[in-house]
């Protein structure tokens, strides 16, 4: 083998040796906390105080509420919206009529977040809901999230709400709702 051609094969798997080093130094844990790197999403910002620093991800994929003796973490898209300090307000039970169709999340619109939360629903992940917003696929006047009205929330009815918020046509059955309205 050429002299060349195995010096550049050791410095690469010396490279790889070293890249994963780091990721294993980087990304530490022990009984007092967990630093792992387990998230995926896309964007990010970062805050910083005296005490603390927090990097965050735009479409974290893992919302939720992680908590020990003295800090408490809500992730996901805004939990806990309230101002600092104050106790936070639930806001009223909608009722069918007030529901944008197609909006799963009832923040009144129709968003690639509406979709999001209805591929979650079919492939069995996690979805939260804010308070007195029905869960996906849940009876209320018709099946929460079936936006194309046959009688199940798949694919296609996230497919059709992405197809609304980029302004593509959408083609609905007759007599179901249009998206938006």
């Amino acid at each position: 083998m050429n002299r060349h051609v195995s010096g550049f094969l050791v410095a690469g798997v010396a490279l790889l040796i070293g890249l994963i080093a780091i990721g294993v130094v980087i990304a530490q844990t022990s009984t007092n906390f967990d630093l792992s790197w387990n998230v995926l999403g896309g964007g990010s910002d970062s805050g910083a105080s005296d005490s603390f620093a927090l990097g965050s991800t735009v479409g974290q994929n893992a919302p939720g509420t992680s908590a020990s003796d003295g800090f408490q973490l809500d992730a996901g898209f805004w939990p806990g919206a309230a101002a600092s300090g104050s106790e936070p307000v639930e806001p009223p039970a909608p009722t069918p009529e007030a529901f944008v169709f197609g909006d799963v999340d009832c923040d009144d619109d129709v968003d690639a977040v509406d979709s999001l939360k209805e591929l979650r629903f079919v492939a069995g992940l996690p979805v939260s809901q804010q308070p007195g917003c029905p869960d996906i696929g849940s009876e209320v006047a018709s099946l929460f999230g079936d936006v194309d009205c046959d009688d199940d929330v798949d694919a296609v009815d996230s497919l059709k709400l992405l197809r609304f918020v980029a302004g593509l046509s959408v083609s609905q059955e007759a007599g179901c709702p249009v998206i938006g309205v």
